[in-house]
């Protein structure tokens, strides 16, 4: 049978079959209520023209409603998450018209009780998939387990749980991040030696994406950095007076700042007269590192595409529910390396 415009339709496939249209209607988006021997002659036929579905046309058809919950820190004063929440509002619209809604959820990533808070909200929900960033351990381990029994999928983002069954994760790997930045600096030693600063919370524990990079860094130094002196400092936001000591009291030639601030180690590099002179790494592009990188200040900083991470993780939880397409369950994002001569021409997700 000739189809009209070269495209077959429900009607020439319900005739060839000599079936009814609405058989061949349900059959197609799998709505049931059709007899074992009308569906096997609809099949043979659908075998017979080599009938590929429009999976978006069946989407829309069923209008089945799909919601997606996102579990991340407060992008208020974090440069770096509102990044992350970009991409996941740019993977929203582009899920919109499959019937899949987004609603982000936000908790203080440095109180875990802000955590657990909004996980409780979020349990009020009734999400069909999640995406969310594990900064306490704990917690984000025994969240985890509550999503397994449940079946529900979910992503990660930005940290790992690497012993546990996640639908998909989209980050940096921690551990081999830090590798790289001592071996950055490894050409440049001259044995002075090296500071290495941890930023957190008061009371808080330095978080595990920190703890690896830094195992990553002292794996390195334990192969190729034999005899070069290695100190390490904890400062807060509100207090860098053990940064100052440190400073002061062994001269280092070089500096590694395991999160993104950076640019606060960087303006008292600056206001001591001491930029340039020591070589600063740091990571990610938020604003305030990336106009010290252009300055001088920081010598280079390493990026993990946080807009990326919230974009992949939440498109795969969507092509998952809506057309049952599996990502690949770690998926890694580029260690980018960025210098003030390069910095221009590097971008997130456009």
């Amino acid at each position: 049978m000739a189809a009209r415009n070269g495209k077959i339709r429900i009607k020439d496939i319900a005739e060839m079959a000599g079936v009814s249209e609405g058989s061949v209607d349900r059959i197609l988006h799998n709505r049931g209520n059709v007899s074992k021997k009308s569906e096997a002659k609809i099949r043979a036929v659908l075998d017979k023209i080599n009938y590929k579905p429009n999976k978006y046309a069946s989407v829309l058809a069923s209008n089945k409603q799909w919601a997606l919950a996102c579990l991340i820190p407060e992008t208020q004063d974090s440069p770096y998450w509102t990044q992350v929440e970009q991409g996941i509002r740019k993977a929203a619209e582009e899920s919109n018209n499959l019937n899949v809604s987004v609603q982000c959820f936000h908790f203080n990533q440095f109180d875990e009780s802000s955590f657990q808070t909004a996980i409780r909200e979020l349990n009020t929900t009734g999400f069909d998939g999640l995406v969310y960033s594990p900064a306490f351990k704990a917690p984000a381990e025994a969240f985890a387990r509550q999503l397994e029994a449940a079946q529900k999928p979910y992503a990660l983002i930005d940290s790992d749980l690497p012993d546990h069954p996640a639908t998909c994760y989209y980050g940096q790997h921690s551990l081999q991040s830090g590798y790289i930045a001592a071996k950055l600096l490894f050409p440049w030693l001259s044995g002075k030696g090296i500071l290495l600063v941890h930023l957190k919370r008061e009371g808080q524990e330095i978080q595990n994406q920190m703890a690896e990079r830094r195992k990553g860094f002292m794996n390195f130094a334990a192969e190729q950095l034999q005899g070069t002196p290695i100190r390490e400092v904890e400062i807060t936001e509100t207090n860098i007076s053990p940064l100052e000591e440190a400073l002061n009291e062994t001269q280092p030639e070089a500096c590694v700042v395991f999160n993104s601030k950076a640019h606060l180690v960087a303006d008292l590099l600056q206001a001591r007269g001491l930029s340039g002179k020591i070589r600063l790494i740091g990571y990610d592009t938020i604003p305030e590192n990336v106009q010290h990188l252009k300055a001088g200040g920081i010598w280079c900083l390493i990026g993990q595409r946080p807009a990326t991470q919230g974009f992949n993780a939440v498109k795969s939880l969507a092509d998952l529910l809506v057309f049952q397409t599996r990502p690949s369950r770690t998926n890694y994002m580029p260690i980018d390396i960025l210098t003030g001569d390069n910095i221009d021409y590097y971008s997130d997700l456009d």
